[in-house]
């Protein structure tokens, strides 16, 4: 083999390292999302279990700038390398869905949307993802 034929096959592993590495990676679903901000303005009670199609044992809450890849590692959730505007943006409240120790979607709600009482971060398990909600607003 060549060197022309092994720098051919190490960029085409690079590609597809990548390719592998982007399919794995978790995002935010914008269909919970809208869900979400839909059952703030229409009601004044908000169940995460009723919004949320798939399964999920934990839901994380993030104030604005929350470390929240440092805060999930720590508590021993796998991210796939996902990027999270929370960390650089004081315009959104994150919310990320975890099953067994496993990221499986985020949201993030404009704050105009949420009432939090943390500095930090918030976390339920899938039973007490019940909250109320006051003004359009969900009380967490």
């Amino acid at each position: 083999m060549t060197k022309k034929h092994l720098l051919i096959l190490a960029v085409l592993f690079l590609i597809v390292i990548s390719i592998l590495f982007y399919l794995n990676s978790v995002g935010e679903n914008k269909m919970i999302r809208e869900k979400t901000i839909k059952t703030a303005e229409d009601f004044n009670k908000i169940d995460f279990k009723e919004i949320v199609d798939f399964n999920w044992d934990t839901m994380y809450v993030f104030n604005p700038y929350s470390n929240a890849k440092d805060i999930l590692k720590k508590d021993g959730v796998s991210t796939y390398k996902s990027k999270f505007n929370i960390e650089y943006s004081d315009s959104v409240i994150m919310i990320a869905f975890v099953s067994e120790n496993k990221l499986v979607t985020y949201i993030e709600l404009p704050r105009n949307y949420v009432q939090i009482n943390s500095e930090h971060f918030l976390n339920f398990n899938v039973n007490e993802a019940e909250f109320d909600v006051i003004n359009k607003q969900i009380v967490f």
